[in-house]
């Protein structure tokens, strides 16, 4: 456990896990649904919506992200930070119900982080974060990272087991 984050007025110990990556082909998602890039110079409401959804959801959370948080966190990162959503599912559109971010400038280096990975709760466990996973580590595998890194809250257990299973190792 290496930060904190703090989150509605309290601060939770952050979980860092890290995955070497193995240069495989990506088969794309096995789940019936279209991952796309995301514009970041678009509204960031949905974005916004779904994140604070999950965050709700997730946590007792009672201050959330706006647009003026976006834009700063977002103008910080630079030119190297990737967004993909899904908005797809079984040829449908059904909106915003998962997204997935990669930062290839962070303070690791040569490792990319991925973060942001939110899918709301009634699109878990089909595929949905399996898919965005993959789909951003092989981004990050394409551009010439060899080691991934994500954080998550000690509190979230369903999302260190998620990280765990997709091979991730906690850092110490």
């Amino acid at each position: 456990m290496a930060t904190e984050l703090v989150s509605g007025g309290a601060s939770s110990p952050v979980v860092q896990l890290r995955k070497w990556l193995l240069p495989v082909p990506h088969r794309g998602p096995t789940a019936p649904l279209v991952i796309s890039a995301w514009a970041m110079r678009s509204s960031p409401t949905p974005w916004l919506q779904l994140q604070n959804a999950v965050w709700q959801f997730e946590s007792a959370r009672t201050t959330y992200w706006d647009e003026a948080w976006f834009a700063r966190e977002f103008s910080r990162l630079g030119h190297d930070q990737y967004i993909w959503t899904v908005e797809s599912w079984s040829g449908q559109t059904r909106g915003l119900v998962g997204s997935v971010s990669l930062d290839l400038h962070n303070r690791w280096g040569s490792e990319a982080v991925i973060n942001w990975l939110a899918v709301l709760p009634e699109f878990r466990c089909v595929g949905v974060g399996t898919a965005l996973m993959a789909h951003a580590e092989h981004q990050a595998w394409r551009r010439g990272r060899a080691v991934t890194r994500v954080e998550t809250l000690s509190t979230w257990k369903p999302a260190i087991a998620f990280y765990q299973r997709l091979g991730y190792g906690r850092v110490e």
